[in-house]
């Protein structure tokens, strides 16, 4: 028998609808405001990953122009350059040849240094002549040199714009804008405004929107876009970040329909699905009275681990209706909310992943052990001056690793901090090992590097080759200075290391990645190429004494410690 729905008003059909539907208000206000709450969130972390996104370019101009910078103020005592714009006519045609050729190399070399640079050039204006990267001589182009004169003698930034170019100029130390006579010499490096219109594209991930770095109270601007909007038009989402260093201000201007599409889809789709629920109660209330108490109650409970901040949180509905498109979209929103969470926390992440790796290899149970356990023996034999001279290398091996101030140190603090560490192990394995130190150069001992970088290496010594000899254990440590580089050499005349083993250390060192899980020397490599670049790390290979040789590449150049 089919069952026939009597719809007079009288019916429970249409007071079951009725009440029913004073139910539901509830919670599709709730719904609202939680859909609310949720598209507040999600534009926090819009304008935060924005932020983070603009900041990062900006660190990445300010990175390679801080550099330029640096190299610039480098030339500003060269020798030839000096010679030719204070002593030109007191050279022979020889000696003005080889001189402005040797400044034109330099100069091809500063050009070279950066993708932004176009050109680098000297004006002499006594000898009315310019040495550039890519001519020894040419003729002055006096409306240039004056023009760069008087923008540089205004100017309060790095930074010169003179005839839709940008440059960045240093004229002859001691002379001013307000003096009479032109300076000995300009030097000027030309930017390449084109390269870095590419970069602020880059940065512009839409056509409606656009990139522009500006200078001071705005003088000079770069656009990613010929078609700019005004910042204060309607509609349009703006955010900047300064570089005090630079005095410059990176801006990034996003149209709102496009910053925020996803959140109007979200309000769509909720109004959608309360206008469907709401049919769907009147066109099957008798189905919706014996179904929709569970999954209702199942998704407000969703939504209230959702608030408090449960991205984890995955909801089902077995049955084929309505309730499972609604489930299947809050979890695409939650999924998507931890895509734009994980976007904007990645660069925090990475930056911490290391140092987090680095704090978990700091404390070594086994080495605490032994050291106590050295410790007691000293004091059951009372031999109060090794105890004196125990505890003190230890006290400062634990001051040193659990120091925070700083994540740098210089390489002479660093190699103390070894020493000392060998030192405690002297004690446990006295008379069975001997460890030398060679001498650090007086040139390399302000170098600032990572801590925690050599006791790791020497850990690794002792543990895998020296700790199973019985007598006659030598590990050494070695310095060899390079011109644009200090190598530490580490041995040992372990006899348990096959070449298997060997080779199998060199591969892991060579194919390290964020991902690979790290300990020991590997975290040491990893910690100097993501401090140095790739050109810095461990090597190792056979020793002469029979064991392993780590070779600790460290580049030196502009790597002293600027602070304590």
């Amino acid at each position: 028998m089919r069952y026939k729905l009597n719809v007079n008003r009288r019916s429970i059909f249409v007071k079951l609808v009725l009440v029913f539907l004073l139910i539901l208000l509830p919670v599709f206000t709730v719904g609202w405001f939680n859909n609310e709450f949720a598209s507040r969130s999600v534009a926090s972390e819009i304008a935060q990953s924005m932020e983070s996104k603009v900041e990062f370019y900006m660190k990445l101009l300010e990175v390679d122009l801080s550099k330029i910078i640096q190299f610039q103020r480098q030339y500003v005592n060269d020798s030839d350059l000096l010679e030719l714009s204070g002593g030109w006519e007191f050279m022979s045609f020889p000696e003005r040849t080889y001189a402005s050729e040797r400044l034109q190399r330099r100069l091809l070399l500063l050009q070279s240094s950066s993708l932004y640079i176009k050109d680098v050039a000297v004006m002499l204006p006594a000898m009315s002549r310019i040495v550039s990267a890519y001519s020894p001589f040419e003729d002055l182009d006096r409306d240039l040199f004056q023009g760069l004169l008087r923008t540089n003698g205004a100017q309060i930034s790095h930074f010169t714009y003179w005839q839709d170019r940008l440059f960045i100029t240093m004229p002859a130390p001691g002379w001013s804008y307000r003096d009479h006579e032109d300076p000995l010499y300009l030097l000027a490096v030309e930017l390449d405004i084109p390269r870095i219109r590419d970069l602020l594209k880059q940065m512009n991930t839409n056509s409606e929107g656009y990139a522009r770095l500006a200078s001071e109270k705005n003088r000079w601007s770069i656009s990613s876009s010929d078609k700019e909007i005004a910042a204060a038009d309607e509609g349009l989402v703006s955010i900047d970040n300064h570089s005090s260093e630079l005095n410059l201000t990176l801006s990034a201007y996003v149209p709102e329909t496009i910053a925020y599409a996803k959140l109007k889809k979200y309000k769509q789709w909720y109004w959608l699905l309360s206008a469907f629920a709401v049919a769907a109660v009147l066109v099957f209330a008798l189905w919706i009275h014996r179904n929709i108490h569970n999954p209702l109650n199942k998704l407000v409970r969703a939504f209230r681990h959702l608030e408090e901040g449960n991205l984890n949180i995955t909801v089902k509905h077995e049955a084929h209706d309505e309730f499972r498109y609604v489930f299947a979209q809050f979890n695409g929103t939650v999924v998507k909310l931890g895509t734009l969470i994980n976007d904007v926390y990645e660069q925090k992440y990475r930056a911490q992943l290391s140092e987090l790796r680095q704090l978990q290899a700091q404390i070594n149970p086994h080495f605490l052990y032994n050291a106590l356990f050295n410790l007691q023996l000293m004091a059951k034999l009372r031999d109060n001056e090794n105890i004196d001279r125990f505890t003190s290398y230890l006290g400062d091996y634990f001051l040193y690793i659990t120091r925070n101030a700083s994540a740098e140190v210089t390489l002479a603090e660093e190699v103390a901090h070894a020493q000392k560490y060998v030192h405690i192990q002297s004690f446990r394995f006295s008379g069975r090992i001997a460890a030398k130190f060679g001498e650090l150069p007086e040139a390399c001992r302000n170098i600032a590097v990572p801590r925690l970088i050599l006791q790791p290496v020497l850990e690794n010594a002792y543990k895998y080759g020296l700790e199973p000899k019985r007598s006659q254990g030598l590990l050494q440590v070695g310095f060899v200075p390079g011109e644009e580089s200090l190598t530490i050499l580490i041995e040992d005349n372990g006899e348990s290391l096959s070449d298997e083993k060997l080779e199998q250390i060199s591969f892991q060192l060579k194919h390290v990645t964020l991902d690979t899980e790290t300990t020991g020397m590997i975290n040491v490599s990893r910690r100097l190429q993501l401090r140095y670049g790739m050109e810095a790390g461990l090597a190792v290979s056979r020793s002469g004494l029979g064991g392993m040789k780590v070779a600790m590449k460290l580049p030196v150049s502009g790597r002293e410690e600027q602070g304590g």
